[in-house]
C-alpha cells in the first residue's frame, strides 16, 4: 500500500473574511422613483418603484454591512406601495363634472385663438 499523499504541515487554516459592504448605486433610484410616482401620479412610474422595491428587498442581505445612508428595505417596499397607491388617486377619488367643464371651455378658447393667430399669419405672408 503507497503513503498516503495528505501532510499535515501543509494544512492551512481557513479564516473567514466578511465581505465589505456593497455601493449600491440604485439606492437613490429606489428612493426617488415612488416619491416621482406621488407628484406626477404617473401609473408607469408607481408600477417601476414598485418593482424595483421589491427587487431590493429580496437582494437585501442581513450579514453584509450596509452603509449610513441606506434605507431599510422595508421602508422602501412601503414607499413602493405608497408611490403606487398615490397615481391611482384619481380612481378613488374621481374628478369632479366641473373641473372637465373647465377643460372643454380651455379647449375651445385653445381653438379661438389657434384660428385667429392663423388667420394673423396667413393674411401677414400674403
Amino acid at each position: 500500500m503507497p503513503p498516503s499523499p495528505i501532510r499535515e504541515d501543509l494544512v492551512v487554516q481557513y479564516v473567514h473574511i466578511p465581505l465589505e459592504p456593497r455601493s449600491n448605486p440604485t439606492g437613490t433610484l429606489i428612493q426617488s422613483m415612488p416619491m416621482a410616482a406621488m407628484f406626477m401620479k404617473n401609473k408607469l412610474l408607481g408600477w417601476s418603484g414598485l418593482t424595483f422595491a421589491v427587487q431590493n428587498y429580496l437582494t437585501f442581505h442581513h450579514d453584509l454591512k450596509q452603509p449610513e445612508d441606506a434605507a431599510s428595505p422595508l421602508l422602501s417596499l412601503a414607499f413602493g406601495f405608497g408611490g403606487l397607491i398615490a397615481s391611482y388617486t384619481d380612481f378613488i377619488f374621481p374628478v369632479p363634472k366641473s373641473t372637465k367643464i373647465i377643460g372643454k371651455t380651455a379647449e375651445k378658447i385653445a381653438e379661438t385663438v389657434t384660428s385667429v393667430v392663423s388667420s394673423a399669419t396667413s393674411t401677414a405672408t400674403a
